[in-house]
């Protein structure tokens, strides 16, 4: 199995395999929105759905490393340090 498939949820991994060779070599470049949308999902289903497969520790540590890709990691701590 691929690195790139153990992060994310079945739903994305199925849609990664459903694209051809260029548009999945294009899909990985943009990762971050890829973690994103898994974080986004995750948290649709525990919220909204109350799907309790997801736990909260896994549902934070989706958020987290979608901010921090698309934040930065440093920003992330500036903001998360400002928010206390």
């Amino acid at each position: 199995m691929e690195k790139w498939k153990k992060q994310f949820s079945s739903e994305v991994v199925m849609a990664m395999n459903r694209m051809k060779p260029t548009k999945r070599r294009r899909a990985r470049e943009l990762e971050p929105h890829w973690t994103i949308l898994d974080a986004l999902q995750s948290a649709y289903r525990k919220h909204v759905q109350d799907d309790d497969s997801i736990g909260w520790d896994e549902l934070g540590n989706k958020l987290l490393d979608a901010l921090c890709n698309l934040m930065g990691d440093d920003e992330f701590i500036k903001w998360n340090e400002g928010k206390k």
